[in-house]
């Protein structure tokens, strides 16, 4: 046998080594030679216990409708849901358009204009496709009229800012849909109201990256009322805090929250383009810890092509925004 030559003739002595390698087997023999035929399964261990299964998901808020017709329906978005699926969000499972379309049996909803998750307040939805397209919020500001309110970082001074900015030689402002110089100012401003026109870069709405483009953004300030808490934060002994009323001439992403940055008056609250030390000494010291950012889409006010009518409404008190009424009882009347 061949086997057996190999053994005779091999110079290795060691006959057991050279038994072992012509006869040791294959991994997919193994089980053939050592007779383990069949599989068997492991045993798990007594001292190991199946965890639980995952919580379900809490069920979905129920929207607050303001207004409704066949072709048209507002409501009140909660802060912290997105109006729908975004590619920057990709966790989130809240979204304002599905919510609604539940609500509604299944209807069909267009969102006519954009919310960021962490803003509250009126949200307009077409029923129809047709309705849609007639009602385009984001293209027709002549006809759509929205008002904010937020709180902010300090006391804002109208007249300050017009002073700073329109003294400015390089600074113009928005005034019957055209951009306008300077010196044509003194008919057009209000003197209660301040006027910002501030270019933000375009955002990439797949991405949410900036790109190299810029856009005219111009956003409208009104000062509400003014307060101080006795609070310490940072190099400061109290804090000071501002209620203002927004309008929006153009609509970028982020828009009120990056000029008011950019005036040195954050939005409280803001997480982003916020003081993140003065929206910790706020929810330390007024809010019971709980979070929120402070602005809202209290007001729209709009024509109402298939009714024939005007339709202005108000979102109300919003959630948390009671903590702040109590707190300063001269801001309960702007914000209720």
């Amino acid at each position: 046998m061949m086997i057996n030559l190999f053994l005779v003739f091999s110079p290795q002595r060691n006959t057991e080594k050279l038994w072992n390698v012509a006869f040791s087997k294959p991994p997919t023999m193994r089980r053939f030679f050592s007779g383990a035929g069949r599989a068997t399964a492991s045993k798990p261990s007594s001292n190991s216990q199946s965890s639980p299964p995952p919580p379900p998901p809490p069920p979905p808020p129920h929207l607050k409708v303001l207004y409704q017709t066949p072709r048209l329906c507002a409501i009140d978005k909660p802060h912290k849901m997105l109006v729908h699926r975004s590619p920057i969000d990709k966790r989130e499972t809240l979204f304002a358009v599905q919510t609604l379309r539940d609500q509604l049996g299944g209807q069909r909803v267009f969102p006519l204009h954009r919310l960021d998750k962490a803003t509250s307040g009126v949200l307009l939805f077409a029923l129809d496709s047709l309705a849609a397209s007639e009602m385009n919020v984001d293209e027709s500001r002549d006809k759509v009229e929205k008002t904010y309110i937020a709180l902010v970082r300090g006391w804002v001074d109208i007249q300050m800012l017009k002073e700073e900015y329109y003294n400015s030689s390089n600074y113009r402002v928005w005034y019957d849909e055209a951009t306008v110089d300077v010196d044509n100012l003194d008919d057009a401003a209000d003197p209660a109201t301040f006027t910002l026109n501030y270019p933000l870069q375009v955002i990439d709405e797949r991405t949410g990256q900036k790109t190299d483009k810029s856009q005219d953004a111009v956003t409208t300030i009104k000062l509400l009322e003014k307060c101080e808490f006795p609070y310490p934060c940072g190099k400061y002994s109290s804090i000071r805090y501002s209620l203002v009323e927004l309008g929006l001439r153009t609509g970028r992403t982020h828009q009120l929250r990056k000029h008011l940055r950019h005036l040195n008056h954050p939005i409280i609250g803001d997480s982003t383009h916020g003081d993140l030390r003065q929206n910790q000494c706020f929810y330390e010291n007024v809010l019971n810890n709980k979070r929120q950012m402070f602005l809202r889409a209290k007001k729209m006010k709009f024509e109402d092509p298939f009714e024939g009518s005007t339709v202005e409404l108000d979102a109300g008190l919003g959630e948390n925004w009671e903590l702040l009424a109590q707190a300063v009882p001269a801001f309960r009347e702007f914000v209720e």
